[in-house]
């Protein structure tokens, strides 16, 4: 079989079983299995694949369209904020929208750290005290980066 009949087939299974984001859920499962990158599924579509990983792909697909279980939980693994962390149904699955949250704490982060950096030792102290920050991220950058030497 065909890379492209095989995620067109993948693809028609999910969409059918009612999985919202079918499209990028079987390009997930094929990437995973046939150890491509996404862009690479699309650009090697005429491969002919072993019918070992169809069966495996095709098993997965199914897991997921009957079972309803999440893919990152099917491969023990989920992407955050570009980086691959270890789950399982212990585990919450990181949503996109946490990746934006992430962004804006190390925005406001920045910020309370450059207002730091502005101040005079006394004004610095006392502005920490009233955010209840022991000791800035700054600080701690350079006593980690001594502490290496």
């Amino acid at each position: 079989m065909k890379l492209e009949d095989l995620l067109s087939e993948a693809k028609e299974i999910l969409k059918t079983s009612g999985v919202h984001n079918y499209k990028f859920e079987a390009e997930y499962i094929l990437s995973q299995i046939l150890c491509k990158d996404r862009l690479s599924l699309h650009l090697d579509f005429n491969e002919e694949l072993p019918l070992e990983d169809v069966f495996e792909v095709l098993d997965t697909v199914d897991i997921r369209a009957t079972d309803k279980i999440p893919v990152q939980y099917i491969f023990g693994q989920a992407n955050f904020y570009g980086r691959n962390f270890k789950v399982d149904k212990n585990v919450l699955i990181p949503r996109p929208e946490t990746e934006l949250l992430v962004e804006k704490v190390i925005e406001i982060s920045a910020d309370i750290e450059r207002q730091i950096t502005e101040l005079n030792n006394e004004e610095a102290e006392s502005f920490k005290s009233a955010l209840n920050i022991k000791e800035s991220g700054l600080d701690k950058l350079i006593k980690a980066s001594f502490s290496t030497l």
